[in-house]
């Protein structure tokens, strides 16, 4: 009996068996060719990976930015919600330049009292922004509206006298946009401030309301500095994707300027410790590299703002790649391919700075007021330091008292050759364009008033 019952459970449990280890059989199959596609997708990935060339130094930067722009958190305003506005983000930031007045303006003009040498306009788009133009003797709400409307603020070296206690126009104009920029970083609205030569030690007058410069000697010198410290400008970096980098660059390029005479300085004045002690800012700016005059006075060449991004150099990032003129007394503006380097570093940290700033720019309304709106005019062949600059119209009064006069146009040139030089060029672009210089000035066109809503105001 119970041989029986063996023998059908035996033959009922065969085709039971069968199943089993045919499902069994088909799990594995499913589970090994899963492994293998997974395998496979990610050795096609690593492939790719592998196979992709070694980025240039340059490349690295330009992925660490959209790195940065990945992790930025993004906030919607009412004015994006308005569809007939074409807004733009901080990928191309738009840096307002603080024009200067012009001493000796009858040499190119006789109605444009401003100007900004368009190295400077070079040098920032060389790193991928835009310019914007922010003009003298304008009222509070221009300043405010051109604040709102950039993501940084450049304050160019040149020559116009530095006094807090003086309301020169540049002086005014400085102090407004300072203390906007002052009072959104308290805010957190991260809004930089690159100031070049003049520019540094403006925003050091600006720091402390007082006159913190000391007299130096550094006219048409390229220079070595001596670093303390790296500090957030030269923070190290890493790229994990450029195997030909054991070190970060910014390191490269701190070896660079410490070994070599890369910086072209160009000023008579200067900033140092006791200065900055003097004024109370010790604990407000950072020394992060000196260098030496021909008398061997130590001064500061780079700072920054401890808690604010602020950040001052002594000598003119902007000469190297785009300053030629051989008609003036700059003979040792250095060419060399380390020099362009380390210009290209200081416009593409600045700008990167920017691109963290996120004001949305209108490009309905600021297409009208970017640089390009104006046309530069060909200076060096009127014997000027620069190789061309941007001119624009003042407004009524004498801007003789502004300026410091320094020497910084270094050759005589009779007075008739260069007014008929300048006549020349003047004709010429007027054959061009159909009028002498194409300028925007605010307040002076309906479409400006439109943007600003204000009429021009008073001097400032």
């Amino acid at each position: 009996m119970s041989v029986v019952t063996k023998q059908k459970r035996s033959k009922l449990s065969k085709p039971f068996r069968w199943w089993c280890w045919l499902y069994i059989s088909l799990l594995i199959v499913a589970l090994v060719a899963s492994s293998v596609i997974s395998s496979s997708v990610g050795d096609n990935i690593q492939q790719v990976k592998s196979t992709d060339k070694p980025k240039s130094v340059q490349e690295a930067i330009v992925d660490r930015i959209n790195r940065m722009h990945e992790t930025t958190t993004t906030t919607t305003s009412p004015a994006q919600q308005d569809k007939s506005l074409t807004l733009v983000r901080t990928q191309v930031p738009v840096i307002g330049i603080l024009t200067q007045v012009l001493r000796d303006y009858k040499r190119f003009t006789d109605t444009h009292h401003l100007h900004i040498a368009a190295s400077y306009v070079k040098w920032i788009e060389s790193s991928g922004a835009q310019v914007v133009p922010i003009l003298l003797n304008q009222n509070d709400q221009y300043y405010t509206q051109m604040f709102k409307q950039t993501n940084g603020l450049l304050l160019p070296g040149g020559d116009n006298l530095l006094d807090p206690k003086k309301d020169t126009p540049m002086m005014v104009a400085a102090k407004k946009l300072y203390k906007l920029a002052l009072d959104a970083n308290r805010r957190g609205d991260y809004y930089p401030i690159w100031g070049t030569c003049l520019g540094l030690e403006l925003l050091s007058v600006l720091s402390s309301n007082m006159n913190v410069l000391e007299r130096c000697s550094a006219i048409d010198e390229a220079l070595p500095m001596e670093f303390v410290q790296r500090g957030k400008m030269f923070a190290p970096t890493s790229y994990s994707n450029i195997p030909q980098l054991n070190q970060d660059y910014s390191g490269v390029i701190v070896e660079l300027l410490t070994k070599a005479n890369l910086t072209y300085n160009y000023h008579m004045k200067c900033v140092t410790d006791d200065g900055l002690k003097r004024a109370g800012l010790s604990d407000f700016y950072r020394p992060l590299a000196y260098s030496s005059d021909k008398n061997n006075n130590k001064f500061i060449t780079i700072f920054e703002a401890i808690e604010y991004p602020f950040y001052g150099v002594q000598f003119h990032p902007e000469k190297p790649p785009f300053e030629f003129v051989t008609k003036s007394k700059q003979h040792h503006i250095p060419h060399t391919r380390e020099s362009i380097a380390v210009s290209r570093y200081f416009a593409d940290f600045f700008v990167q700075q920017a691109q963290l700033n996120g004001h949305l720019i209108d490009r309905s309304l600021m297409d009208k007021h970017l640089i390009y709106a104006t046309q530069p005019m060909y200076t060096a062949l009127l014997h000027d330091m620069y190789e061309q600059r941007y001119l624009f119209p003042f407004g009524n009064g004498s801007t003789e008292e502004f300026v410091e006069h320094v020497p910084h146009d270094d050759e005589e040139v009779p007075e008739d050759v260069t007014n008929t030089m300048r006549d020349e060029h003047l004709n010429n672009n007027k054959k061009q364009h159909g009028s002498e210089l194409h300028v925007h000035v605010s307040g002076q066109s309906d479409s400006q008033r439109d943007f600003y809503q204000v009429e021009k105001g008073p001097a400032a």
